[in-house]
Formats: structure tokens, sequence, C-alpha cells
């Protein structure tokens, strides 16, 4: 089931079930506008960094799915380009497997390495 659409009104009436639903979409668009973009971050390529790795779990970004919707996966292929910088991955979801650009997955765990 969706959630439903809810206004800063409905944190005024009686029905607590409203009230807490705005409360929920309000922090996911908190989260989304103010964290989100500080665990994206991607600074110049002045320094070398860590590529994304086969077995690190991840949060694919969607925006234009609603809160509780966006998949969590776990990288199992990396696609570098020519210079070795990891650019696209494919994730294994509950739904198959996805191909994305790094730039649409949000780093939640850093898998274990040499395990694979």
């Amino acid at each position: 089931m969706l959630p439903g659409v809810f206004s800063k009104e409905d944190c005024y009436g009686r029905r607590r079930w409203a009230q807490i639903q705005y409360a929920a979409d309000q922090f996911w668009r908190r989260w989304r506008r103010e964290y989100l973009p500080a665990i994206l971050q991607r600074q110049k390529w002045t320094a070398r960094q860590s590529n994304f790795e086969v077995g690190d779990m991840v949060l694919l970004v969607d925006d234009s799915q609603p809160r509780n919707r966006w998949l969590l996966g776990r990288i199992n292929g990396v696609l570098p380009d020519r210079h070795g910088l990891v650019r696209q991955v494919t994730v294994k979801t509950l739904t198959g497997q996805l191909l994305r650009p790094i730039s649409k997955l949000a780093l939640v765990y850093r898998g274990e390495r040499g395990s694979q």
C-alpha cells in the first residue's frame, strides 16, 4: 500500500495516523535534500578514491519513487572505464539484476575485501 498525500493541516487534526504519515513525509524530504547529497558527494578527481567493488551494499537512488520504495542491492559486477575507474555497476536486488551508473548509488556498507 502506497502512502497517501498529506498536508500540513493533517498535523492539526485529530487523526493520529495522518499526523504520523505527514511527519514521515517531512523526514523523507529532508533526508533526500540534506543527507543524501552528503553521502553522494563526488569530489573533483584530484585524488584517487576507492571505487565501488563487488560485495558492496548500495541504495539505488530513484527520485521518481516515493519513500520506502528505494531498492537495496549488492554489487555483483563492476564496469571500469579505460582509466580503471568504476563508472557503472551491476546490482543484484530483490527484483533482479540492474545496470546502474555510480551517480545513482549511495554506499550503505562496504563489503568484505578479497572474499570474491
